[in-house]
């Protein structure tokens, strides 16, 4: 059976999803486990029934052959794919649309028609009235009997079977074919195996659950892609607890690349994103936030805001430029580096730097009349500076030069060391000297 009294995390898929946590207040709705004919997929509509907001939890029971051969052994991955709007014959035979709800590679059905539970760790909210199109897969390796998804063949074509409670409604509408990437010219790790359409009446066996209680989003994201990673790539992210899928890019989202990834990383973000909060947290390895896109770091949307941050823990560095829209903190703790090899744009705000470590800037750090005050640690890089640098505690030491914007003719070099102890040490944009 389901288990129904759980805390779910709803994770965002394209513009369908919202991330979300959820108190459960569950119910299941069946279709038929009457058998008789099996495939690799199914594909049905859900829509909400009901003036309020649901959600489906990801939990699902369907009828599987154990018997398939075909590998990959000891049973295909199950896949669910979803997208906006009632299926039709079109929306089967594109892969444009569809997002990847989720998979579960633990289901190991014995006996031929066998009800297995599955959870792919996702949540699906249905607004009042939704519908969405959902393909259920396995990809084996062979097309060979027994295939392992079970239907029971209807008759009457697309759309002839429906089944509700009042709350939720499955409408099954084709069963779908294709085995492998021979056969299937849409076969990719990254879109739904989609082509072949059965158009008789194919009734899906099985089960999902859904939860009718409120849903409060969830803010916290764990970068966990080795390698290069996309940003915009659920499978990028996790979010927690529990960990799932998830995409960073809210005002009140907080980023935080840790350890789990295997070895230095880039992300990779093409469009601008949002967050109040990054925490880069490996000593051991390191991170690269790089991309077409900017990273703008925003106050929350909280009555009383709370303006953002970035804590560093090791060697980090931002090949992306990044924008300020509210005063910030970089917090860098001692013998760590976080590097800006692209724009840093404060956009009249103050970036306080604290921490013992040291924060490079190789670009134009452009204060667009705000300005830059250093409480701890040392500020250093071969960057062009715009405005004002504010040093109460810390050291300005630049690795070859650290130049300003100016009318004034200045040294090619200007290399400036100046110790917490003496004050604040001011350089504006003439390049004028101030004792504090």
């Amino acid at each position: 059976m389901l288990k129904l009294n759980h805390l779910r995390i709803v994770v965002p898929t394209l513009a369908m999803f919202v991330p979300l946590v959820s108190f459960a207040q569950t119910a299941t709705l069946s279709t038929i486990f009457d058998g008789g004919s099996r495939n690799f997929g199914s594909a049905f509509d859900v829509t909400n029934l009901t003036a309020s907001p649901i959600s489906l939890t990801g939990a699902f029971e369907g009828s599987f052959n154990g018997g398939y051969q075909g590998g990959p052994p000891p049973f295909p991955e199950v896949e669910v794919w979803v997208r906006d709007g009632s299926l039709d014959v079109a929306a089967l035979q594109s892969t444009v649309g569809w997002s990847l709800f989720g998979t579960d590679n633990t289901v190991a059905p014995t006996v031929n028609e066998e009800v297995v539970a599955f959870d792919v760790n996702n949540v699906l909210p249905l607004a009042p009235g939704e519908t969405k199109g959902i393909l259920l897969y396995a990809r084996g390796g062979s097309n060979v009997q027994p295939k392992p998804i079970v239907y029971t063949e209807t008759g009457g074509g697309p759309n002839f079977t429906s089944f509700d409670d009042g709350t939720l409604r499955i409408t099954n509408f084709y069963g779908m074919g294709f085995a492998d990437d021979p056969q299937n010219p849409n076969f990719t790790s990254s879109s739904p195996p989609l082509g072949e359409v059965n158009v008789n009446g194919r009734t899906w066996n099985g089960t999902i659950e859904y939860d009718t209680s409120e849903l409060v989003p969830a803010t916290v994201f764990t970068w966990q892609a080795d390698d290069v990673g996309n940003w915009a790539d659920q499978n990028s992210w996790s979010f927690a607890p529990p960990a799932s899928n998830g995409l960073a890019n809210n005002a009140d989202h907080t980023a935080i690349f840790g350890s789990a990834t295997s070895s230095t990383t880039t992300a990779v973000t093409n469009a601008d994103v949002t967050l109040n909060r990054i925490e880069f947290n490996d000593f051991a390895k390191r991170y690269i936030v790089g991309g077409g896109g900017s990273v703008n770091l925003a106050a929350t949307t909280d009555p009383v805001p709370v303006d953002p941050s970035v804590t560093v823990v090791g060697t980090h560095e931002f090949q992306a430029g990044v924008n300020l829209t509210a005063d910030a903190t970089i917090d860098v703790t001692n013998s760590s580096t976080l590097t800006f090899n692209n724009a840093l744009r404060l956009m009249g705000h103050t970036l306080t730097k604290t921490g013992a470590g040291t924060l490079d800037i190789n670009n134009v750090l452009s204060l667009g009349g705000g300005t830059i005050d250093i409480q701890q640690g040392s500020v250093s890089g071969n960057g062009t500076i715009g405005g004002d640098v504010n040093n109460n505690s810390g050291m300005i030491s630049p690795g070859n030069s650290l130049q300003q914007t100016s009318a004034v003719p200045e040294p090619a070099n200007l290399v400036l060391l100046v110790l917490g102890t003496v004050g604040v040490f001011s350089v504006q944009r003439a390049c004028r000297k101030r004792d504090s």
